[in-house]
Parts: C-alpha cells; structure tokens; sequence
C-alpha cells in the first residue's frame, strides 16, 4: 500500500506499530463548523432536537456543495468556476476559514474564480496574497462594477457586508440626488479601480473582463 497523501490526511502510529489514517483536513473542517453552529445555538440558549436536526441537515447541505464540482467534472470536460470574497464571506466566522472552503472549490476541480463586488482595491491585494499562500493560484476575474445610483449602494452592502470607503461614500453624498451625475461618478470611480489594477502589474484586459494575474 502506498504512503499517505500528506495534502489530504496526517497519519499516526498505533499501539501495535502501524499506521492510521487521522481524519481528512475535510473532515476535521466539517467537525469545526459543526461544533461552531451548536456552540452558537447552546449561547444563544437554543436547544432541543429541532435545532440540531436544523445543524445536520445544514451539514448535509455543506456536504452536497463540496461534491457538486466534483461530480460535474466527472460528468464530462466542463469549465467550472466559482464565487470568491475579498471580504470574507458573511457567514464564515474569519477570512481565513472562508479561505479553506475555497481551497477546497479549487482542490474539487474550480478552474476560475470571480469576486464579489469590492470597493478598495488594497483589500483585495491582501486577499490575494493570503489566497496564494493557501496554494489558490487559478485565474480571478475581478467583480467590479459601476454604482450608477444611490440606491445600489445600500442593496450592496445589505447583503454582503462590504465595506464602503469613505472617499466613495463622499461621491454617494454628493451625487446621489443626481442621477446623471451619480452615474458619471460611479463610472469613473470603476475606471480608477481598473487603472489602478492595471497600474500595479494585477490583471489582464480581454473586452469586458477583466482577470487578476497572481
């Protein structure tokens, strides 16, 4: 029997001198996350069976996600990307955890990536640097996108969390009664965030994409 892939699992010695398999990095990922939905609900003072049926199938949900690309590319020669979050996403407890989950979208077969929509390009360096020490190197298509009106701004962060900065902030305030001045400013504030991508070496132009090179 071959020796145990060390990307995958760690192993140790028994009492009689073999060797046994320690749970995957999965597998331990899966136990945290669990442990940390039930730690919630005991906090919370929320307890009963309903709850911890509600955590397992959760899991069972988490469970279906990380196989779905593998299934997909086992069905046939398919080019699968996924979602990523300069931010972190608004459910993970830290960057880093929702850096792991990532890891294992690109480990599954994830041949791309775009981001969620992000505001300062400074977070998104830093998310590409702790991306590429994680070993996630495949191509990222930077979610930048115009906010033409004032409105848009507010579902933006309703839902994802991003953090806004205040110089963009200043732009809203000044233009946001202003329709056809909102959207002069929103495009022009993308167009800053382009050229500066460009300006630091960071990504690749093809027509309207535009990929960040690691």
């Amino acid at each position: 029997m071959g020796a145990p892939d060390k990307r995958d699992f760690s192993c140790a010695r028994d009492g009689g001198g073999g060797i046994r398999a320690r749970k995957t990095r999965k597998e331990l990922l899966r136990v945290e996350i669990k442990e940390d939905l039930l730690d919630q609900l005991a906090r919370n003072g929320t307890t009963g069976k309903y709850y911890i049926d509600l955590v397992d199938k959760y899991m069972d949900f988490w469970d279906l996600e990380n196989e779905l690309i593998a299934d997909i590319k086992a069905q046939g020669d398919f080019c699968i990307g996924g979602a990523c979050y300069p931010e972190g996403h608004p459910e993970a407890a830290t960057i880093f955890e929702d850096l792991d989950h990532l890891k294992e979208k690109v480990d599954a077969g994830c041949e791309f990536l775009t981001t969620q929509m992000f505001f300062d390009n400074n977070i998104l360096y830093n998310f590409m640097y702790k991306a590429l020490k994680k070993g996630i190197d495949v191509p990222i298509v930077a979610g930048i996108m115009p906010v033409t009106n004032a409105s848009q701004i507010k579902r933006i962060t309703s839902l994802s969390g991003n953090m806004v900065p205040p110089r963009f902030l200043a732009i809203v305030d000044r233009f946001g009664d202003n329709p056809a001045a909102m959207r002069q400013a929103g495009i022009a504030y993308a167009t800053e965030q382009i050229i500066d991508l460009i300006a630091n070496g960071k990504v690749k132009v093809e027509g309207h994409r535009v990929t960040i090179e690691s």
